[in-house]
């Protein structure tokens, strides 16, 4: 510990000051989710064995068989663990061309508690919704894309807003909508932070070449386009922004229909894990998952495709297909990758409210959200001194 601690003096491990003081108190009393007062900030010379245990735990990727040598991480970003606010942003885009189904989503969040319940542990302000052009279902003469000019539109007001959101250090909460809102999520943290990674949950995997898919939304194309992955003449809002090093994807499990259409995967192109690779091990799948997104982007954003829960679970989607993940899963998921410093955003899509007439699915949504958050803010304050 003396040793450590001389290292930490002379500035060679000085990254890890910043784990080691949690963020000022708040007023006195216990908060609404029942996490007790935040403790002042301290040296890290009080730190105790254990604290000093967890720091490493978050500072120092575990060693990769492939390299066989430790990167360590510098504090190049808050995320939640840094008690930052949270803005909810509501994007109700259907890359069908259509204002109902998932456009429909982020008022019907809100109806059902998003905002009051978020703000349980965090501090949250909701941003509103994004403006854009008005949706046509007709598929662009280059592109092949439905509703072309209000796609570029929406995903150049997602950007503007996520940046503004980022540069007042705010963490951006993404309510779609479907998950062509993605596209302007990533493009406004490579504009604030240089680069940017994604730790990308979903159903499907997302990478059909425009003119061959099946229904000419941006909802079955934007991974593979954000990758470079797919040649197509797409206007410049849709250019290729991430690299495979920097990208994880958990949870697809449309393998079956792709292999039917001879579309090809990305399984061996990053790291992918299908629904049935997750069970049992969502915990280190995931740590692995963020690990190598980690050695190539300080920066990533997580998204999360509801279709990535089982029909079960959630039918109120469009595309629901056999097997997928529970509940108590993509929670577990979600809130270690929200521990994470380097995660910079958050975006939740695909529920369709006109599946859910009486309005359970959206307060369960609503419940996984608040879940969530509970567990990064318990899981910050056991850690603080």
């Amino acid at each position: 510990m003396n040793s450590l601690k001389r290292k930490l003096s002379t500035g060679l491990l000085v990254p890890l000051l910043a784990f080691a003081a949690p963020a000022p108190p708040p007023a006195s009393g216990r908060r609404p989710c029942g996490c007790p007062p935040r403790k002042a900030r301290t040296s890290f010379l009080d730190v105790t064995g254990k604290q000093w245990q967890a720091i490493f735990e978050l500072t120092f990727h575990r060693m990769r068989p492939s390299s066989r040598r430790w990167m360590v991480e510098s504090r190049v970003g808050a995320g939640l663990t840094g008690l930052v606010r949270i803005d909810v942003l509501g994007v109700g885009f259907n890359s069908a061309g259509l204002g109902n189904g998932v456009a429909r989503a982020p008022k019907a969040l809100r109806r059902a508690g998003l905002i009051t319940r978020a703000a349980a542990c965090h501090e949250v302000r909701d941003a509103g919704d994004v403006a854009f052009g008005k949706p046509v279902p007709q598929r662009g003469e280059v592109s092949g894309l439905l509703a072309e000019d209000a796609l570029t539109s929406m995903v150049s007001g997602v950007r503007q807003k996520v940046e503004t959101i980022l540069a007042g250090d705010g963490f951006p909460l993404l309510i779609g909508g479907d998950c062509a809102v993605l596209s302007g999520a990533l493009a406004a943290c490579r504009a604030v932070h240089g680069s940017v990674g994604l730790l990308f949950v979903d159903g499907h995997e997302d990478a059909w070449p425009p003119a061959d898919s099946t229904t000419g939304e941006a909802a079955d194309c934007e991974l593979g386009l954000a990758l470079g992955f797919t040649a197509a003449d797409v206007p410049a809002e849709l250019a290729p922004l991430l690299r495979p090093e920097a990208t994880a994807l958990l949870g697809p499990r449309d393998g079956a229909e792709l292999i039917e259409y001879g579309i090809n995967s990305l399984r061996g192109s990053l790291w992918f894990a299908t629904d049935r690779d997750l069970t049992g091990r969502i915990a280190a799948s995931v740590a692995d998952a963020i690990a190598t997104i980690e050695m190539s982007a300080s920066h990533w954003w997580l998204h999360v495709d509801l279709d990535v829960l089982a029909t079960g679970q959630l039918a109120a989607v469009d595309y629901p297909q056999p097997g997928g993940l529970n509940w108590e899963e993509l929670t577990e998921l979600t809130a270690i990758a929200l521990r994470r410093p380097g995660c910079t955003g958050w975006s939740i899509t695909i529920y369709n409210p006109d599946l859910d007439k009486d309005g359970h699915e959206a307060a369960r949504i609503v419940r996984y959200v608040e879940e969530v958050l509970s567990a990064v803010a318990h899981t910050q304050n056991a850690t603080a001194p």
